[in-house]
């Protein structure tokens, strides 16, 4: 929310964009969204690995992260349309849960983003995986995605290098089985961290 909103559209501070994405005076959607994601990321490693060392005994905390996942489900079950809704949960929630557990972007966005998308030093990896004792997933609704059949834009922002179509109802759209389908994929696909769903 704070790299996409902030960076990217600029709806949120600090309101940076470029201006065929948003109503913005300064900003560059192209690559600032992917460099305010990479820093929070090495940021909350950082305040994980002080509090670790110097707190944590003590008070006996537990580290949590809150990440956003709307589930993206296919529209249809074209090969298609199953990628695009993988590219989706990539860029979504895969942009920030997967360094923390494998200290790497996935590998869809390091091939779509390519040099636009910082990369971690060995070090920051090391440091950034396993930064969490447990993941708050805000889950709000969950929504249709295909395969536009588009070829990329030359006008490119974060939103734009996903390449999805998007075919969902209003904002909040109730779906029990998209929750259910969420969890079950951080579960599988990232080794079963401890999860709270907090929203």
């Amino acid at each position: 929310v704070v790299a996409t909103l902030g960076f990217d559209n600029g709806i949120n501070p600090p309101n940076r964009c470029s201006k065929q994405f948003g109503n913005c005076t300064d900003g560059n959607s192209v690559t600032e969204p992917y460099i305010a994601a990479h820093h929070l990321i090495l940021s909350h490693a950082e305040a994980v690995k002080r509090y670790r060392e110097k707190y944590q005994a003590k008070q006996n905390g537990r580290i949590d992260i809150f990440l956003d996942f709307v589930w993206s489900e296919p529209l249809t079950r074209s090969k298609a349309d199953y990628y695009a809704a993988q590219r989706a949960r990539d860029f979504h929630i895969g942009w920030f849960w997967h360094p923390l557990v494998y200290g790497k972007y996935p590998r869809t966005m390091q091939k779509i983003v390519r040099e636009r998308l910082s990369k971690f030093t060995k070090s920051e990896a090391e440091k950034v995986k396993n930064s969490f004792d447990i993941l708050c997933l805000n889950h709000y609704t969950s929504y249709y995605r295909y395969d536009p059949h588009r070829p990329p834009s030359n006008v490119t922002d974060y939103q734009q290098d996903w390449n999805v179509g998007f075919a969902h109802s209003e904002w909040l759209y109730e779906v029990p089985w998209g929750m259910y389908k969420a969890v079950t994929y951080v579960k599988e696909c990232y080794g079963s961290p401890n999860i709270i769903l907090s929203e």
